[in-house]
């Protein structure tokens, strides 16, 4: 019996293997079988390298994500420290108030304003010092980086009075309430305005009325009124009616002036009429036209 003669390829894990110890000459079957080997190794390199590739690219690029989420981190903490502490309120820088101390300003701010200078908001907060503070005008506040406030202000004069409900409201020229008190005493000095449609009067805050136009209207109307040479004279307006308002002057005379339209002009005539009457002298003088006046003498 003849030995079987093995063939010089096998199958191994679904591959073609050639045997090692044979050495079978070279046929157009093996040749061929050779290339198939040749190709299928050449494909088994080319997807190790790929393979290789990819999972090099993967740790390339989660070490670069690694790297990135590091920096981020660190510099996100050394932001935030730095936000945190180097900005934060130490000094409030206090000028041109006179009514008010440095040192109780200071507190204030420090209590009720942001700790980070930073993200202030300095308009709110001038609001806000405006109510606390109601016998302030013209509040500005600026920042001084990275710690630090600057506040200057002016101190607001009382310039007129109202009376509501039996309470006295003491007012700057802007009709701002500065005060409110029982105590009439506190309002010698000031012009008393009798004026009606108030809507609202809160302490730092000015008068509201009913309707929109009257606080443009009252205000422009004692401007004039407290710009003329009398004004020193002048204890009180009625503005009720705005088509018929009167003056008391030095609690001896009524001026009446009508509309409140040339009250300049008005005011001379009236002046000169008083400045030709003799000392003691009480009366009604009327002023509601610029062309000429008349007086009513209350002597007996």
């Amino acid at each position: 019996m003849k030995n079987k003669k093995l063939m010089p390829y096998e199958f191994k894990d679904g591959k073609i293997i050639r045997r090692k110890e044979e050495s079978a000459p070279l046929t157009h079957s093996r040749m061929f079988i050779d290339s198939l080997i040749k190709e299928e190794d050449e494909a088994d390199n080319a997807e190790a390298l790929e393979n290789a590739k990819a999972n090099f690219d993967r740790r390339r690029a989660r070490d670069i994500t690694a790297r990135v989420s590091t920096v981020f981190i660190i510099t996100a903490l050394v932001l935030f420290l730095l936000i945190t502490f180097g900005f934060k309120l130490k000094n409030v820088n206090v000028s041109g108030i006179t009514v008010y101390s440095a040192d109780e300003i200071t507190e204030w701010v420090k209590e009720n304003a942001s700790e980070n200078v930073l993200f202030m908001g300095t308009s709110e907060l001038e609001d806000k010092l405006s109510l606390a503070f109601p016998k302030l005008k013209n509040i500005t506040l600026e920042k001084d980086f990275p710690n630090s406030l600057t506040l200057t202000a002016e101190d607001d004069s009382p310039a007129y009075c109202i009376t509501l409900d039996s309470e006295h409201y003491i007012l700057s020229e802007t009709l701002r309430v500065i005060s409110r008190t029982s105590d009439e005493t506190l309002t010698e000095g000031l012009i008393s305005i009798d004026v009606k449609d108030i809507k609202k009067a809160v302490t730092g805050e000015k008068i509201e009325f009913f309707y929109d136009y009257q606080y443009d209207y009252i205000k422009n109307l004692l401007t004039d009124i407290t710009c003329h040479d009398m004004s020193d004279g002048i204890i009180s307006v009625n503005a009720d009616n705005k088509f018929d308002i009167t003056i008391n002057y030095d609690g001896r005379f009524t001026v009446k002036i009508g509309a409140g339209e040339n009250v300049k002009t008005k005011l001379t005539l009236a002046k000169a009429y008083i400045d030709g009457l003799p000392d003691g002298e009480k009366g009604i003088i009327d002023s509601t036209s610029t062309e000429k006046g008349s007086y009513i003498s209350l002597m007996k």
